[in-house]
C-alpha cells in the first residue's frame, strides 16, 4: 500500500506561521510594482507553504505562477527558481505528477547552477515522494539517498532535512519489506525530532502501517484514527483525507462496509475541496468497489469510470487496477463480455507491471542491505586515501625544493612518467572493479550470499547439516499434454512468467530458490541462515506461488489462452547442503526430506497446498492458518503419513 509517509511527509523545511492575515490582492500589486523585492517573495513563500499548500494547492498554485512571471519578467534567478519550485510542489499536491515533475526539474537544474543545495535537497525531496506515487519504490528511494548524501557533505547539520529524510527512508523501507531498516531509520527521525506533536503522529502511522503489514488490521484502525485526531488539531487536510483513506481500507479487510463507505465519502469530500486528485480518485475507487460487493452494477460503473479517468491521468498504477478490477466484475454481472474483457485486459497488463515493482522491490532489498552496509567501510577508506595522498603531496613538496634548481627538467620528465603511470594504473582498476562486480553479480545469482561469500574468501564451500528446513516442490498439472498444444516460444514464455513471480515471492519471504527441473520448482526455508519462522514463511510462499498460478489462469482462460494448474507440497527435517561439480555448479539438498517433500507434492491435490506432520507441528498455532487434516496418506516409498491442507485463515 502506499505509505502513510505520502500523510506527512510534505511538511518539508517548515517556515514559521505568518502573523498577518494574508491579502494577496495588494501582494500582486506590490509585487508587479517591485518584482525583485525579496521581503514579497519571502512573504508569498510562508503564505503558500503555512496557509495554502496542504489544505488549499489551487490557490498556492496561483501565487506560484505569479511569483515565476516575476522571476521571468525581472530576470532573476533565484525568483524563478523559488517559483518553479512552488509551482511543483503545488502541482504535486494536486497530484498532477507529470506537470509537477516537468517544473521541479527546471527548478531543481536552477538550483544546481546557483549552487543552492537547500533547494537542490528540497526538489529531489519531492521528486521522490512523485515516484512513491506512480509505484516506482526504486526512484524514490534513489532521490532520498542522494538527498541524505548532499546533507552529509554540509559543513553545518542541517537537522530538518535530515529529519525528512529519515522519515522518508524509514517509510519507504517498510513498504519494500526491510522492517528493521525501517525502524532504524524511524529511530533517527524521532531522536531527532524529539517529543512534539508531529513526531507522535508519524510514530503512529509508522505503527499502523507495520500493523498493516503483519495483517493486523484492527490495531491498524486503531493507530490510524489516533493519527487522524493529531491531523485534525493541526487543520491539516492533507493528512486527514489520507488517513480517512487508509482507515477505510482496513475497515474493508474487516467486513465493515458501512463504516468504510463513510470514512471514503467523508475523505472524498475533502479532497475535492483540497483539490487533490490522487486521492479523490482512489477513495472513489473503493466506494465503487463496494457498490459492487453490494450489487449495485450500474452505479459502481459510473463511479470507477470517473476515477479511472483521474487515475490514468496521473498514473497511478493501484488505483488504474482497482478501478478496472471493479469495471470488469460489474461489466461481467450486467452481462456485457465484450466491456468486461476489455476491462480484463487492462487489469492483466497492469499486473504484469506490477509485478515488475515488485521484482524491483526484491531487488533493492539486497541492493540497498548491502550498499548501507558498505557504506561506513567507504567512508573510512576515503579518509584513508586522502590522507595518503596529502602525504605524498608534502614529500613531493620537500623533494621539489631540495632539488628545483638542479634538476627541473628531470623532474618536469618523470612527473610526466609517473602521472602517465598512475592514469594507466587508474583506468585498469575501473576495469578490474567492473569485471569484479560483474563476477560477483553471477556468483549471486546461483549461490546463497553467505555461500557465495564463503567460495569467494576460502575458494570453496563446506557442506553443512541443518536440522530443520522446511523444502517446497511445486509441479504443473499434465505439463507434458498442456505444452504439446503451444509452441516452444509460448510455452518457454509461459513458464518463465511463472517462474518469474515464484522467484519474486521467494525474496518476499526470505526462501532460497534451489532449482527448476523442467516444469518443477524446488525452494528451502532455514537456510544457509537458520531462522525460528521459516517453515512458516515456507508455508505463506507456497499459499502465495498457488493464489498466483490460479489468478494467470484465470486471465488466460479469460481470452482463451491455455494456463497451467499446479500441486505445491512442503515437508520440513533435516538436510545437508552444499555445492555439488566443478563446471556449472549448484547449491542442492540431498537427505530424506527432500524425498519426502516431493512425495507432498506428488500426493497433494491442484490449487491447494499439502503438508507434512512434521510441518504442520511447526506452523498449527499460526494465526493466519486454516488447516485441512486428510488423515493418513499413501505416499509412494513411504508408505501411509499424515498430511494436511493448508489455506489463508479469516
Amino acid at each position: 500500500m502506499a505509505h502513510a509517509a505520502h500523510v506527512i511527509l510534505l511538511l518539508l523545511f517548515f517556515i514559521p506561521s505568518v502573523s498577518a492575515q494574508w491579502n494577496f490582492v495588494r501582494w500582486d500589486s506590490a509585487f508587479r510594482a517591485d518584482p525583485r523585492n525579496p521581503a514579497l517573495v519571502n512573504r508569498a513563500v510562508e503564505a503558500i507553504e503555512d496557509q495554502y499548500l496542504y489544505n488549499k494547492p489551487d490557490s498556492a498554485l496561483l501565487i506560484a505562477d505569479r511569483i515565476l512571471a516575476g522571476g521571468i519578467s525581472s530576470k532573476d534567478p533565484l525568483i524563478q527558481l523559488e517559483g518553479w519550485y512552488q509551482k511543483g510542489a503545488a502541482l504535486h499536491q494536486k497530484g498532477a505528477f507529470d506537470h509537477a515533475e516537468a517544473s521541479l526539474n527546471t527548478a531543481l537544474g536552477l538550483a544546481q547552477r546557483l549552487h543552492d543545495t537547500t533547494k537542490v535537497t528540497s526538489t529531489q525531496m519531492i521528486l521522490g515522494f512523485i515516484c512513491e506515487g506512480r509505484g516506482d519504490r526504486n526512484g524514490a528511494l534513489g532521490q532520498y539517498i542522494e538527498v541524505q548524501k548532499l546533507l552529509d557533505q554540509r559543513s553545518t547539520v542541517d537537522s530538518l532535512g535530515y529529519r525528512s529524510v529519515y522519515l522518508n527512508i524509514a517509510f519507504l523501507y517498510l513498504d519494500i519489506g526491510l522492517s528493521s531498516m525501517a525502524e532504524e531509520y524511524m529511530n533517527k527521525y524521532l531522536t531527532m525530532t524529539g517529543d512534539t506533536m508531529k513526531a507522535k503522529r508519524n510514530a503512529l502511522a509508522f505503527k499502523a502501517d507495520i500493523a498493516v503489514a503483519n495483517g493486523d488490521h484492527a490495531h491498524a484502525i486503531t493507530y490510524y484514527e489516533s493519527a487522524l485526531v493529531f491531523a485534525k488539531e493541526q487543520n491539516n487536510k492533507l493528512d486527514e483525507v489520507t488517513l480517512l483513506c487508509y482507515i477505510g481500507e482496513q475497515k474493508m479487510q474487516l467486513g465493515r462496509s458501512a463504516e468504510a463507505r463513510s470514512d471514503f465519502t467523508a475523505g472524498v469530500r475533502i479532497a475535492q475541496q483540497i483539490g487533490n486528485d490522487e486521492w479523490w480518485a482512489r477513495m472513489k475507487v473503493s466506494l465503487g468497489t463496494l457498490a459492487v460487493e453490494d450489487g449495485r452494477y450500474n452505479e459502481a460503473v459510473s463511479i470507477c469510470t470517473e476515477a479511472l479517468g483521474i487515475a490514468d491521468g496521473i498514473g497511478d498504477r493501484r488505483t488504474q487496477h482497482d478501478a478496472c478490477s471493479s469495471l470488469l466484475r460489474a461489466y461481467r454481472a450486467l452481462g456485457q463480455p465484450a466491456k468486461a474483457l476489455h476491462y480484463n485486459d487492462r487489469v492483466v497488463e497492469l499486473e504484469k507491471e506490477m509485478r515488475v515493482d515488485e521484482l524491483s522491490n526484491s531487488s533493492l532489498r539486497r541492493e540497498y542491505q548491502v550498499k548501507l552496509a558498505t557504506d561506513s567501510v567507504e567512508k573510512e577508506k576515503e579518509i584513508l586515501r586522502s590522507r595518503m595522498e596529502h602525504q605524498a603531496e608534502v614529500a613531493m613538496l620537500d623533494r621539489t625544493r631540495d632539488y628545483l634548481i638542479g634538476g627541473a627538467l628531470l623532474l618536469l620528465v618523470a612527473a610526466s612518467g609517473f602521472f602517465s603511470r598512475m592514469r594507466y594504473m587508474q583506468r585498469a582498476k575501473v576495469r578490474m572493479e567492473r569485471e569484479k562486480e560483474r563476477s560477483d553479480d553471477l556468483l549471486l545469482n546461483i549461490l546463497p550470499a553467505e555461500v557465495a561469500e564463503e567460495l569467494k574468501r576460502n575458494g570453496a564451500s563446506v557442506a553443512r547439516d541443518f536440522d530443520l528446513v522446511s523444502i517446497l516442490f511445486t509441479d504443473f498439472k499434465d505439463f507434458t499434454r498442456t505444452s504439446e498444444k503451444l509452441d516452444a516460444a509460448h510455452l518457454v514464455e509461459e513458464v518463465n512468467a511463472c517462474f518469474t513471480a515464484f522467484d519474486a515471492i521467494m525474496e518476499k519471504y526470505g526462501i532460497e530458490k534451489i532449482k527448476t527441473i523442467g516444469d518443477a520448482y524446488m525452494c528451502a526455508g532455514g537456510l544457509p541462515l537458520p531462522s525460528a519462522d521459516s517453515a512458516l514463511n515456507t508455508v505463506m510462499a507456497g499459499l502465495e506461488m498457488q493464489a498466483f498460478v490460479s489468478a494467470r489462469k484465470l486471465e488466460r482462460e479469460a481470452v482463451g489462452l491455455l494456463a497451467f494448474e499446479m500441486r505445491c507440497g512442503i515437508h520440513t527435517g533435516p538436510v545437508v547442503a552444499g555445492i555439488v561439480g566443478v563446471k556449472k555448479f549448484q547449491y542442492d539438498l540431498w537427505g530424506d526430506t527432500v524425498n519426502t517433500a516431493s512425495r507432498m507434492e506428488t500426493s497433494g491435490e491442484v490449487g491447494k497446498v499439502n503438508i507434512s506432520g512434521a510441518t504442520y507441528a511447526q506452523v498449527k498455532n499460526a494465526p493466519r492458518l486454516a488447516f485441512t487434516p486428510r488423515g493418513k496418506i499413501q505416499a509412494k516409498g513411504k508408505g501411509e503419513m499424515e498430511m494436511y491442507f493448508v489455506e489463508r485463515g479469516g
